[in-house]
């Protein structure tokens, strides 16, 4: 009797025949492609902000340059492995803790250079897939608190959070207990929070919660945009390093290298031009303003990289 399919498999089978298709017959997923003479390239990206305005960066500094550059976009993880090693595509932005954790199967690794060369390493040795320069974003979790409570209570850094969680109130998207990476991570390293009051909201209202004064502090992604209003809004010290560094590099093909060895030039020279603080920019505009990814990416190319 065959063995019946989980949901997961039967997903992520679907979405690998996307791309499949999406390649043959030379269009893209949820983007587009551009003209060139010098080869066909195909980007990847996973299904949200930033990962698809760096893709959608470099597909644009490929075609500037040249080459035939084609999109497929709003793909997870382990579809893009797979899409990656079989050669349907050839490169994406790819995170360093997460080549560790998710596709190397290693624990964490907390510094952030001895991460990239893990990755860079096993990567090469495993897959013959090359990790390029790493970027200066760093997708991680956070502690989030208003800059009132900041001043108020003296809070820098996440150990003094702990210290004085129980005058505070935590809003959260879903229970923190729940997620080891972030409930039990803190309890390990940090201690026991006892906060006053503890409320779970819908994902897009925690931020208003807190400017509203309804709660103190909340745990989020490092790049997420609100965290440009820093009169507002203060990102704390992981002073004991809970938790490990997420920072987005591009990942590709070695035989994409050796076919096409000015392309590594053309994606790097896009990787160092983007700031941790342009992607809370860049984030904005597409989460908040609610922009066509590509439209932004193409503005801050002509802006910022365009030569």
């Amino acid at each position: 009797m065959l063995k019946k399919l989980s949901k997961k498999t039967v997903l992520t089978v679907i979405a690998i025949l996307v791309v499949l298709v999406a390649v043959a017959v030379g269009e893209t997923v949820h983007a587009f492609s551009g003209g060139g003479s010098k080869g066909t390239i195909t980007v990847g990206a996973k299904g949200f902000a930033e990962n698809e305005i760096l893709a959608s960066l470099y597909q644009i500094a490929l075609q500037e340059n040249g080459y035939d550059a084609k999109f497929v976009d709003n793909l997870d993880g382990d579809v893009l492995h797979s899409a990656i090693n079989s050669g349907k595509i050839d490169f994406y932005p790819e995170y360093t803790n997460t080549g560790v954790v998710m596709v190397l199967k290693h624990d964490p690794i907390f510094d952030p250079e001895k991460a990239y060369q893990y990755v860079k390493e096993q990567y090469k040795k495993k897959y013959n897939i090359v990790w390029l320069n790493q970027s200066a974003i760093n997708d991680t979790y956070g502690f989030v608190i208003t800059k009132k409570v900041a001043d108020q209570y003296g809070i820098s850094t996440i150990s003094q959070l702990c210290e004085n969680s129980p005058k505070l109130r935590l809003a959260q998207m879903y229970d923190w207990n729940a997620d080891p990476a972030i409930g039990e991570a803190l309890d390990k390293t940090y201690g026991k929070f006892k906060f006053a009051d503890v409320k779970t909201y819908n994902a897009g209202l925690v931020y208003p919660v807190l400017k509203e004064g309804k709660a103190d502090a909340l745990v989020a992604q490092t790049t997420d945009p609100q965290l440009e209003d820093t009169s507002t809004y203060v990102l704390l010290k992981d002073d004991k390093k809970v938790w490990p560094p997420y920072y987005l590099t591009p990942i590709i093909r070695q035989s994409t290298l050796d076919k096409y060895p000015g392309v590594e030039g053309i994606i790097n020279s896009v990787t160092k031009e983007v700031s941790g603080s342009d992607i809370l920019e860049l984030n904005r505009q597409v989460m908040i303003d609610k922009k066509e990814f590509q439209d932004v990416a193409r503005k801050f190319y002509d802006s910022h990289i365009k030569k």
